[in-house]
């Protein structure tokens, strides 16, 4: 069995649609949070910045 056929079993074994969603919430939450940080000119937790990226799961409807 090659490299390549165990990538194929592994990436099966994953849904690509909740990682690129997972993705997708936590890169918005991280821009939404950055961008309100540079705005207001100081730094948002990480606790603050966690909570946005998973309101962005709220903010993307299911694929």
């Amino acid at each position: 069995m090659s490299a390549l056929d165990n990538m194929n079993g592994f990436l099966n074994g994953i849904d690509l649609v909740a990682v690129a969603q997972f993705g997708a919430a936590i890169i918005l939450g991280g821009v939404v949070g950055f961008f309100i940080s540079y705005v207001m000119k100081f730094r948002l937790p990480a606790t603050v910045l966690t909570m946005l990226a998973g309101s962005g799961f709220f903010v993307f409807p299911i694929w």
